[in-house]
């Protein structure tokens, strides 16, 4: 398995895995709540990714929300560590404005 989606509606939930084969085909399996697997097979991985999008956007409007994807590629959580001291000294001045200048 290449990537993971978690999507959960309730206690329902809605696995998305992305594949590719040993045969150079990528395959979308989807793994419904009733433990059904559904699986697309896509020579192109621009059709695997527009149908992918296409599922998401359905699945969101029916009220299922992304809870996890794997594999996690943070390398830390950035929340709980502080904040180091530049980031707190903000170049940018509120209020100031700079005009543009056309150049020729």
């Amino acid at each position: 398995m290449e990537y993971e989606w978690v999507f959960q509606r309730g206690r329902e939930q809605i696995i998305v895995q992305r594949w590719r084969r040993p045969d150079r085909i990528w395959e979308l399996a989807i793994i419904w709540p009733t433990n059904e697997t559904e699986r697309e097979g896509y020579v192109d991985v621009a059709a695997l990714i527009d149908q992918h999008m296409r599922l998401e956007r359905q699945l969101a409007k029916s009220g299922w929300v992304l809870r996890e994807f794997r594999p996690e590629r943070r390398k830390r959580e950035r929340r709980q560590s502080a904040r180091p001291h530049a980031a707190s000294t903000d170049r940018r001045k509120l209020g100031r404005i700079t005009p543009l200048v056309r150049r020729k």
